[in-house]
């Protein structure tokens, strides 16, 4: 299983704060697997089965903003007072997991069959997360905050269900 999805530059203008904000995301995952298929029953009508196998995975997700706020203060109406603040954050992982599949299979005729499968996945799971919060304003106020938390432990979830039709040919 491949996935990719990368977002950027959105741009939210929001009258009521004057600057907008920015949101940037990228998000990188790829995984991969394989499976041995066993029979536990089967007939003329079709059969169950079940499945195992190795896996292992690599994601990546990034994303920053940026808020920019303008408004005036009752006394200096010209002069106005800016805020900013930013967000940055990046959350890797490394998995190692056992994958597991139980199926059904309806035949239809000699080279059409249904089959329904759900996926489960468990193993281990190695992060390393890593954030920067910036704050800032026109009158030299500016802080930065910044933090990181690796850690490691025992995962497990419902992978995905599906539904197909398998043609033989």
């Amino acid at each position: 299983m491949f996935f990719f999805q990368a977002e950027d530059g959105i741009r939210d203008l929001v009258r009521s704060r004057g600057l907008g904000d920015v949101y940037k995301r990228q998000v990188f995952s790829v995984s991969l697997a394989s499976q041995i298929l066993f029979p536990i029953y089967k007939t003329e009508y079709g059969n169950f089965y079940f499945g195992v196998g190795p896996s292992i995975g690599y994601s990546r997700d990034h994303n920053n903003s940026i808020y920019d706020s303008k408004y005036y203060n009752p006394d200096t109406v010209t002069t106005p007072n800016i805020n900013y603040a930013s967000y940055e954050n990046t959350y890797i992982s490394y998995d190692i997991a056992a994958n597991a599949l139980i199926g059904a299979e309806a035949i239809i005729s000699k080279n059409i069959s249904l089959f329904t499968e759900a996926h489960l996945l468990g193993g281990m799971r190695w992060t390393d997360d890593k954030w920067i919060n910036n704050y800032g304003s026109s009158t030299n106020y500016e802080e930065k905050r910044e933090n990181s938390n690796k850690g490691s432990g025992w995962f497990y979830n419902f992978q995905y269900a599906r539904i197909g039709v398998k043609i033989s040919l």
